[in-house]
């Protein structure tokens, strides 16, 4: 077995049930955050191992940390998170450990991803009733900004549905002929 090279401990009876690892747009420090069985996420020097805070994000279990592209987050380092089986993204400043925004779907959600496509960058969200939640991460960043300034901060009052829901089914089912092959001619002719 090799041995770690940084030990990152948590406090109390918790196990850890997302990690990712994140390079600060102010100072190029490599960071490590972890979330846990309470729904409190930790950011990490990923140097030494030491704690620099952390916060409770979520009622429930961390499911999953992603980190928003640089390239759109606009020198703020921005992740999403949830919690498997809520509704619910939230969007939450590295800094601080707040929620700036909340994202919403129909249903209890299963997994979500960021990825590029056609050169926007999406999240995806999966949700149990096979549902994929599509949001434009440019416009949620945009948005976000516009209401920096804004008196009433609340993430609550800030919550945004997806583009569009679109069934997998839909999506997975392949595409229907636009000019089908003729039906083969028999090999034997009628009776």
């Amino acid at each position: 077995y090799l041995k770690p090279v940084v030990a990152m401990v948590h406090q109390g009876c918790v196990r850890v049930t997302a990690l990712a690892s994140l390079k600060r747009t102010w100072d190029d420090l490599e960071m490590i955050l972890s979330g846990d069985s309470n729904g409190t996420i930790t950011l990490w020097d990923s140097s030494g191992g030491r704690c620099h805070f952390s916060r409770k994000v979520l009622r429930r279990p961390v499911s999953s940390i992603k980190i928003l592209p640089s390239e759109i987050s606009r020198n703020r380092d921005l992740i999403l998170t949830f919690s498997r089986g809520m509704n619910q993204i939230e969007v939450v400043d590295v800094h601080s450990l707040a929620t700036v925004a909340i994202l919403s779907q129909q249903g209890p959600l299963t997994d979500i991803a960021v990825a590029e496509v056609e050169g926007t960058y999406v999240l995806l969200a999966l949700a149990v009733a096979g549902t994929l939640g599509l949001w434009d991460l440019k416009e949620v960043v945009s948005g976000i900004q516009q209401r920096s300034g804004a008196a009433n901060k609340s993430p609550r009052d800030f919550v945004l549905q997806p583009k569009a829901e679109v069934p997998l089914d839909r999506l997975l089912a392949p595409p229907p002929l636009k000019n089908p092959p003729p039906a083969p001619a028999s090999a034997h002719p009628p009776p």
